[in-house]
C-alpha cells in the first residue's frame, strides 16, 4: 500500500462515523432537546405562578383573553408552516 493510500483511508475513516458514534451523537441531541422541553416547561409554571399572584381575578381573566386571542392569531397567521417547513424542507 502506497503512502497516498494510507492517508486516503485514514481520511475515510476520520470522515465517517462509526454507529456507536453516530447513536451517541443522537442521544445527546435527544437528551438535549428534552431538557430544554423540562426547562421550558417549568419556567413557564413558575411565570404562571407569579401572574396569578400577581393579578386580581378580573385582571389575570383578561390577561387570559388576551393570551388566548393571541394564540388564536399565531395559528391563523403560520396557517401550519411551523409544521410544514420542516417537513417539506427536509430541516
Amino acid at each position: 500500500m502506497s503512502p497516498s493510500d494510507e492517508s486516503g483511508a485514514a481520511a475515510a475513516n476520520e470522515a465517517s462515523a462509526t454507529p456507536t458514534e453516530e447513536s451517541s451523537k443522537a442521544i445527546r441531541g435527544s437528551a438535549a432537546l428534552v431538557a430544554g422541553r423540562v426547562i421550558g416547561i417549568a419556567l413557564s409554571l413558575v411565570i404562571q405562578v407569579a401572574i396569578v399572584q400577581a393579578l386580581s381575578k378580573s385582571e389575570f381573566g383578561a390577561f387570559g383573553f388576551a393570551l388566548s386571542v393571541a394564540a388564536l392569531a399565531f395559528q391563523a397567521v403560520s396557517l401550519g408552516t411551523t409544521k410544514a417547513v420542516p417537513r417539506f424542507l427536509g430541516l
